[in-house]
């Protein structure tokens, strides 16, 4: 009896191996070399529905004279869904708003205490007055790109990168192409005016949904005022923020001012409406800091969050 349970198992094998084994059409075979994962179980994907951000009554923007800004839009990060747009997509001239790019890609190339040297001195407007020859840290180089908007930190950032500014620029619109920034182009870490450096409000929402992940340079913008100094103690800088709202609006965290003669008044501004992320952007404005607070006065009267479900 044993004799024969032991030839039927080794009978079953063997039909079983040619089975699988039998040259000409074998699906098991085939799905395999298709696919060689298609017969192990994977993880389950999970996802997450965001409430709904919505704002009742919902405004017109040509209703809303008061707001000067030619291009706005208020951002909610979460779900990444436009709260309230005027012109949105429309490419407007950046400013120093181009300098959360270059704070991000510094952020990633250097290391904070690393030490940089002034060598070429920036002495075209808002300037925290480095010295050529200077040794300054990355840190307070971020300090007085985002707090002061200062040209010559954001110079010297890019100058000392391998490959020096032309290949800095390169790298911001790598980072712009990686956050599907599709209407963006960078031609100076600093925000000059360049008939090729261009972006949009809904862009420098994706940008700004980056920049407020790194906890660091988010500390540095809402950071009202600081004295800084190089690492001989021989030079100090006084930094003083440019965003008259930082410190006056509650719930408000910077982000960043910018302003050209051809790109107008531009402010990026963090917000947290019952400690959801707001993005809030002005471009070609004439009063930046009023078109923003009357946003968030729509924000505070008007925006509510309602469950998703499917």
């Amino acid at each position: 009896m044993r004799n024969r349970m032991l030839a039927k198992v080794v009978m079953y094998l063997a039909l079983s191996f040619l089975f699988v084994f039998y040259p000409g059409r074998n699906d098991f075979l085939r799905y395999y070399s298709l696919d060689a994962y298609a017969f192990q179980e994977l993880a389950r994907f999970s996802y997450r529905l965001e409430p709904r951000p919505r704002l009742s009554p919902i405004p017109d923007p040509l209703s809303l004279p008061q707001i000067t800004a030619e291009s706005y839009l208020v951002m909610d990060l979460d779900s990444f869904t436009p709260i309230i747009a005027k012109a949105p997509r429309r490419k407007m001239f950046p400013a120093s708003t181009v300098k959360l790019a270059t704070a991000l890609l510094a952020y990633d190339h250097y290391d904070l205490e690393k030490v940089l040297k002034v060598n070429k001195v920036i002495t075209q407007e808002v300037r925290m007055g480095l010295k050529k020859n200077e040794r300054i840290s990355v840190l307070n180089l971020l300090y007085g790109t985002l707090i002061y908007s200062a040209n010559d930190a954001a110079y010297t950032l890019a100058e000392n990168y391998p490959g020096g500014v032309d290949a800095f620029v390169e790298g911001m619109n790598r980072l712009a192409r990686r956050l599907n920034m599709r209407d963006t182009s960078f031609q100076n870490p600093i925000g000059f005016d360049h008939r090729e450096q261009y972006t949009t409000a809904q862009d420098l929402a994706l940008l700004a949904r980056e920049f407020i992940k790194n906890h660091i340079l988010l500390t540095i913008t809402s950071t009202k005022s600081i004295t800084v100094s190089d690492v001989d103690y021989e030079n100090f800088h006084y930094l003083q923020s440019s965003n008259e709202l930082l410190g006056e609006v509650p719930h408000l965290g910077g982000l960043k001012t910018g302003t050209t003669e051809q790109a107008g008044q531009n402010l990026i501004s963090f917000y947290k409406f019952r400690n959801k992320p707001l993005a809030i952007i002005v471009l070609k404005s004439s009063d930046r800091f009023g078109d923003t607070r009357q946003l968030i006065n729509l924000i505070e009267t008007g925006l509510g969050y309602e469950e998703v479900s499917l």
